[in-house]
Protein backbone atom coordinates (compact mmCIF):
# COMPACT_ATOMS: atom_id res chain seq x y z
CA UNK A 1 0.00 0.00 0.00
CA UNK A 2 1.75 3.40 -0.96
CA UNK A 3 0.53 6.60 1.20
CA UNK A 4 3.00 8.99 0.18
CA UNK A 5 4.66 11.59 2.90
CA UNK A 6 1.20 12.39 4.83
CA UNK A 7 -0.97 13.99 2.57
CA UNK A 8 -3.21 15.48 5.73
CA UNK A 9 -0.79 17.79 6.66
CA UNK A 10 -1.09 19.14 2.85
CA UNK A 11 -4.79 18.70 1.88
CA UNK A 12 -7.99 19.97 3.97
CA UNK A 13 -9.99 17.79 2.08
CA UNK A 14 -8.30 14.87 3.24
CA UNK A 15 -8.06 16.21 6.82
CA UNK A 16 -11.67 16.19 7.00
CA UNK A 17 -12.47 12.48 5.03
CA UNK A 18 -9.91 11.13 7.79
CA UNK A 19 -12.09 12.78 10.48
CA UNK A 20 -15.09 11.02 8.94
CA UNK A 21 -13.50 7.64 8.76
CA UNK A 22 -13.11 8.66 13.16
CA UNK A 23 -9.01 8.62 12.37
CA UNK A 24 -6.32 11.58 12.30
CA UNK A 25 -3.75 10.39 10.12
CA UNK A 26 -2.83 8.19 7.07
CA UNK A 27 -1.14 5.40 9.48
CA UNK A 28 -4.48 5.10 10.93
CA UNK A 29 -6.60 4.45 8.20
CA UNK A 30 -3.54 1.55 6.59
CA UNK A 31 -3.48 0.63 10.58
CA UNK A 32 -6.88 -0.34 10.29
CA UNK A 33 -6.76 -1.88 6.40
CA UNK A 34 -3.92 -3.84 7.33
CA UNK A 35 -5.89 -5.98 9.85
CA UNK A 36 -8.56 -6.61 6.99
CA UNK A 37 -5.53 -7.70 4.56
CA UNK A 38 -4.42 -10.45 7.33
CA UNK A 39 -7.98 -11.34 8.11
CA UNK A 40 -7.88 -12.27 4.78
CA UNK A 41 -5.00 -14.31 4.69
CA UNK A 42 -2.52 -11.74 2.87
CA UNK A 43 0.71 -10.33 4.37
CA UNK A 44 0.35 -6.39 4.05
CA UNK A 45 3.50 -4.00 3.04
CA UNK A 46 3.26 -0.69 3.14
CA UNK A 47 5.39 2.50 1.13
CA UNK A 48 4.35 4.98 3.63
CA UNK A 49 7.37 7.93 2.88
CA UNK A 50 8.71 9.46 5.74
CA UNK A 51 7.44 7.99 9.20
CA UNK A 52 8.10 9.12 12.77
CA UNK A 53 9.40 6.38 15.18
CA UNK A 54 5.46 6.16 16.99
CA UNK A 55 4.38 5.27 13.21
CA UNK A 56 6.50 2.52 12.72
CA UNK A 57 5.68 0.72 16.27
CA UNK A 58 2.22 0.76 14.77
CA UNK A 59 2.66 -0.88 11.75
CA UNK A 60 5.37 -3.29 12.74
CA UNK A 61 3.04 -5.86 14.26
CA UNK A 62 0.69 -5.46 11.05
CA UNK A 63 3.35 -5.43 8.36
CA UNK A 64 5.34 -8.44 6.60
CA UNK A 65 8.29 -6.06 5.32
CA UNK A 66 8.69 -4.68 9.06
CA UNK A 67 8.91 -8.17 11.32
Amino acid sequence: MCLGDKPEVAFKEYRELLGTLGVRTTIGTWAARANIAIAEGLLPHTNAGLMTMDEMRVLRPLNASMA
